[in-house]
């Protein structure tokens, strides 16, 4: 069987950061209660959250005990985002 056909690749990229602000906001839940729970600065969220700081390891294993999102899936979306994005400038 070929799954090629199956797969859903975009053209695009979201930034980790985007997908963070809609999630806290469904939680109604503040960066800096983020930052609280994660043991990070409100500096390091706010950045994240704007797309101008990248996402690092560490800062996804703490999202991932806080949000239960898997640091890996927060990595691959960084990494996903800054590729788009040097094509783009490209």
């Amino acid at each position: 069987m070929d799954r090629s056909r199956n797969q859903f690749t975009p053209d695009y990229a979201v930034a980790p950061g985007w997908v963070l602000a809609e999630y806290l906001e469904t939680q109604s839940m503040t960066a800096a209660a983020l930052a609280r729970q994660a043991g990070l600065t409100a500096e390091i969220v706010a950045g994240i959250l704007a797309g101008e700081a990248a996402l690092t390891p560490e800062a996804a294993r703490k999202f991932e005990h806080v949000l239960g999102l898997d640091a890996a899936a927060w990595l691959r979306m960084e990494a996903e985002y800054r590729i788009r994005r040097a094509q783009t400038a490209e």
